[in-house]
């Protein structure tokens, strides 16, 4: 795939421009509207905890349906599936634009996710069966880099849409890339196979698990909101704990047919390296859903200032991701995964210590370091993930590393409204416009201390597993991460 030169071979292009689109379209529907939460908020008179369901909605789609949707993937649909999902995502979004009703918002929120659960879910299978072994990295970076364009881009556009004329409008941005991607993937994409119906995934697990996530969802989003009843809770854990005994009930049952295959599952270094990649996305997502509020309550930015300062991390991030992937390849991504946690302690502390108005160049340099570590953690930690993931089921557990990095976006957000609501009672109570300064750095630095911990764990689970580097072949072997036991 790499030629002596340093070049792709030109075969690859249209792969790694077709996981780079994909990639870029899931990115730019989180972050574009991320900056835009606190608008959308007050035009729709709901509180900054539930605000969270415009981020929810759509991820709760993902996280749930893309383990099944993976499944039905890899048994010959990934063409199918990669198209019907950008159709479906774009059709969400149209229909985003036009709500007037927050609960009509969240519905095709999740109607988005549901399309993006069906188009993520091809991507890995594109990967570990369209490059070559030793090259996965380049493809994980291709993701990885789109993701950072998202990340500067999707502030930045929604930031000035917001300005310049509404939040209707950033939901239709994403219309001219769907369309190119969809041209894109009938050109470059091979014929799918024939389906064999007793591969599928059941309808009872992929039920079982949207409702088991959902309501805990609920739970968390509701903890500590004094306007929710006791009622609403009870009833909430009572479905959940029924769904959650099907699902188990499921994937004992089914077998091969089960959404999650114990044999995949029971891995001991999978488990310890999913564990730290979610325990340190849930900080990330959390502080990228605190960070508007932060910016434009506590320093006064307009969400056009926002947008711009929160690109400083995306920049950062694309000057060195594609450095990182060759890097992975060649030695492993443990010393990647490491330096991903030492990066976003960094920005833990610095919101700790700093006190606006003061201290933005400080946060803007912490900024940079948090770029760097989403270069380190999506290019290396994902990679390892692969590395490590059970001989015969690199593809189920390449989708449920995206199950993981999804359902961590979900919780960072939940876990971190839950904490603001939980020391801060009274932001449950107003409305947006009326939260002070004083209430939003206080919901800051409560927000980075649990950051910090979920950090700390995630660095010591990153430690205890050792790094791996795959030959041509693709099988994996241990080594250490200096560059003369890397593979060539």
């Amino acid at each position: 795939m790499e030629k002596k030169d340093g070049s792709i071979d030109r075969k690859y292009i249209p792969i790694l421009v077709l996981l780079f689109m994909g990639a870029f379209i899931d990115g730019l529907d989180t972050t574009i509207v991320n900056v835009a939460l606190p608008t959308m908020a007050m035009d729709f008179d709901v509180s900054m905890s539930n605000s969270t369901w415009i981020i929810l909605g759509y991820v709760l789609g993902l996280a749930a349906l893309l383990i099944p949707a993976g499944k039905a993937c890899k048994n010959g649909r990934v063409k199918k599936f990669f198209i019907a999902g950008t159709l479906t995502l774009l059709i969400g979004s149209v229909v985003c634009g036009f709500s007037k009703e927050y609960a009509f918002m969240v519905v095709f929120r999740t109607v988005q996710g549901i399309g993006a659960a069906m188009m993520s879910a091809a991507m890995p299978s594109i990967i570990v069966r369209l490059l070559p072994p030793d090259k996965k990295g380049i493809g994980m970076a291709a993701m990885g880099g789109a993701s950072g364009v998202a990340l500067i881009l999707g502030p930045t556009l929604g930031g000035f849409v917001v300005g310049v004329a509404s939040w209707n409008w950033i939901f239709f941005i994403n219309i001219p890339f769907g369309i190119v991607l969809v041209l894109l993937a009938m050109h470059c994409l091979p014929k799918d196979g024939v389906p064999d119906p007793s591969k599928d995934p059941t309808p009872l697990g992929a039920v079982s698990v949207f409702l088991t996530v959902g309501l805990l969802l609920v739970i968390l989003q509701n903890y500590g909101d004094k306007d929710q009843g006791v009622e609403l809770m009870i009833a909430c854990s009572a479905g959940a704990l029924v769904s959650l005994i099907v699902l188990i009930y499921s994937i004992k049952h089914d077998r091969e047919r089960a959404i999650i295959s114990t044999k995949m599952v029971l891995n001991r270094d999978y488990i310890l390296l999913g564990s730290a990649f979610f325990l340190s996305t849930m900080m990330l997502t959390g502080t990228q859903y605190v960070m508007p509020y932060w910016l434009q309550i506590s320093y006064g930015m307009s969400t056009m200032e926002s947008g711009m300062f929160l690109t400083i991390s995306s920049v950062a991030m694309l000057t060195i991701v594609f450095w990182v992937g060759k890097l992975v390849d060649r030695r492993g991504g443990r010393s990647s995964s490491i330096a991903a946690q030492l990066c976003r302690l960094v920005l833990c502390i610095v919101m700790i210590v700093i006190t606006p108005p003061d201290g933005l160049l400080i946060l803007a340099a912490a900024m940079v370091f948090l770029g760097f570590s989403q270069a380190f953690s999506g290019t290396g930690h994902t990679t390892r993930m692969i590395h490590h993931a059970t001989p015969g089921y690199e593809d189920e557990s390449t989708n449920f590393l995206l199950v993981i990095n999804y359902a961590a976006a979900a919780m960072g957000a939940v876990v971190y409204s839950m904490i603001i609501a939980i020391t801060l009672p009274e932001t449950t109570l107003l409305e947006i416009a009326d939260y002070t300064v004083r209430m939003t750095n206080d919901a800051v630095n409560f927000t980075a201390v649990a950051g910090i911990a979920f950090l700390v764990l995630a660095l010591v689970l990153s430690i205890l597993v050792p790094n791996r580097v795959p030959d041509k072949s693709g099988k994996a072997s241990e080594a250490s991460d200096a560059p003369d036991n890397a593979s060539e």
